[in-house]
């Protein structure tokens, strides 16, 4: 409940907001080692304001005097579809949680269930053939979709700018 207040007081000067907070804590899968991810806060930024807030946030925690340290790890402009910030933040009694950072359009990214499917995908590689097959396909349709969409958009452009 601490660090929750201290992440909305920290990120609100930007407009930063805490989301996600019914599924911050991930199910335990006895397969994986738990990492800082197994506590996940979210925080929101508006387009405008995520690289400053994303870097007051980060100075904001560093400067508490219950976090030890903080790494930050960056994930856009990598491939993929997932963009975002995570930092991962130690406290001095040596547990760790995980903060997401993300503007409106990553966070829907992220929360895509396409999306999170080929993350896995590509994260863990296929379980099996049908499953690969499956994510494929998936993404297929979706991408054809896309398509269609930005074709529709740029009809819609061109005849507005047409009829000025």
């Amino acid at each position: 409940v601490v660090m929750i207040s201290l992440l909305r007081q920290k990120s609100a000067r930007f407009g930063g907001e805490v989301t996600g907070l019914d599924t911050c804590v991930k199910r335990v899968d006895p397969r994986r080692e738990l990492g800082c991810d197994r506590i996940r806060f979210t925080v929101c930024f508006p387009p405008e304001a995520y690289a400053p807030g994303c870097a007051h946030l980060q100075r904001s925690l560093e400067a508490e005097a219950l976090v030890e340290r903080v790494r930050r790890k960056d994930f856009w402009g990598r491939r993929g579809p997932y963009n975002g910030v995570h930092l991962d933040v130690y406290t001095p009694q040596g547990a760790c949680f995980e903060v997401q950072l993300h503007t409106p359009l990553s966070l829907r990214v992220r929360n895509n269930p396409l999306f999170h499917r080929a993350y896995l995908l590509k994260k863990y590689g296929p379980r099996s053939s049908t499953m690969a097959m499956a994510c494929l396909s998936d993404l297929l349709g979706y991408a054809v979709m896309l398509y269609y969409w930005i074709v529709k958009y740029v009809r819609t452009i061109s005849e507005k700018i047409k009829s000025e």
